[in-house]
C-alpha cells in the first residue's frame, strides 16, 4: 500500500490536498488561546444569569407574600436565613413565607387542636437561591437587623423546617391591604451579590472595593420596595453604599 505524504514545502498551498503538521499545531494553539480568553467571559455571563434568576425568584416570593396577605386578610412575612441559620452554606441564601396566627381571632389550622400555641405558621418550605448567589447582610439591607432590618422570633413550637431552637430571623411583613409594615426603616432594599457569607461577613467573588465603587452594575442586583403598594422591583442602576 502506497501512502501519500503532503510536502507543504515543495508543493505549496496551491496544490496541497491537506494541511501540514506545522499548520495543524498553529491552528490548535490559536483555538486553545481563544478558549482561554473566552472562559472568564463565559463564567461571568453564567454568574450574572444565576444572579438575575435569583432576583426574579426573590421578586416572585415578595409578590406571593403580598397576594397571600390581601387574599387571606392577614399579615404575611417573608423570612430570611441569617448568620444563626443551622445550615451554614444556606445563610442569607434561603427564604420562607409564613403568617402570624392568632388563635383568638381565627380557627386553628387544619389538623391542629384548639389549643394551638404557635404564633407563626410556615407556608411551604425554605427556598434557596442558586449556588454562589447571596443576599447582602451588611450595610443598609432589609436583612441586617443591626441597621434598619426587623426580626421575628421563631420558637421551636412553631415547627419551622430546619429550625429546632428559638431564633430571630429577619423578615419583611405585608398586612391585609398589601402594605409593607416591617421593617419600618425608610429605604427598604435588598442586594444580591456573587459570593457567600462566612464568619459574619459578606465575601464577594471579586474585590470588595470593586463591588462598592463600580458603576457598571455587573456585580449585584438591587431590589427596592414601595411601602404603600407593597410591590418589589428590580433596579440595575449604580450601587451607592449606605
Amino acid at each position: 500500500m502506497n501512502v501519500h505524504i503532503v510536502d507543504g514545502a515543495k508543493s505549496g498551498r496551491g496544490g496541497s490536498d491537506g494541511f501540514s503538521l506545522v499548520e495543524l499545531i498553529a491552528a490548535v494553539a490559536i483555538a486553545l488561546l481563544l478558549m482561554t480568553l473566552a472562559a472568564p467571559v463565559a463564567s461571568d455571563a453564567m454568574k450574572s444569569g444565576a444572579r438575575r434568576a435569583a432576583a426574579i425568584e426573590l421578586l416572585n416570593m415578595c409578590e406571593l407574600a403580598r397576594i397571600e396577605a390581601i387574599s387571606k386578610a392577614r399579615t404575611v412575612y417573608l423570612g430570611f436565613s441569617n448568620a444563626d441559620f443551622p445550615i451554614a452554606q444556606d445563610r442569607y441564601r434561603s427564604m420562607i413565607l409564613f403568617y402570624r396566627f392568632d388563635p383568638n381571632r381565627a380557627p386553628s389550622p387544619i389538623g391542629s387542636s384548639s389549643s394551638v400555641a404557635s404564633k407563626y405558621i410556615p407556608i411551604g418550605k425554605w427556598q434557596t437561591l442558586p449556588e454562589g448567589i447571596t443576599i447582602r447582610s451588611q450595610g443598609r439591607s432589609a436583612v441586617n437587623l443591626a441597621d434598619g432590618g426587623a426580626g421575628v422570633t421563631i420558637k421551636a413550637s412553631d415547627q419551622f423546617p430546619k429550625i429546632d431552637n428559638e431564633t430571630v430571623i429577619p423578615a419583611i411583613a405585608w398586612n391585609s391591604t398589601g402594605m409593607i409594615t416591617q421593617p419600618a426603616a425608610s429605604g427598604l432594599r435588598l442586594y444580591l451579590y456573587e459570593g457567600y457569607h462566612l464568619n459574619g461577613q459578606d465575601n464577594f467573588s471579586r474585590n470588595r472595593d470593586f463591588f462598592e465603587n463600580s458603576s457598571s452594575g455587573a456585580m449585584f442586583d438591587e431590589i427596592t420596595f414601595a411601602r404603600f403598594t407593597g410591590r418589589a422591583r428590580l433596579k440595575t442602576n449604580e450601587y451607592q453604599p449606605q
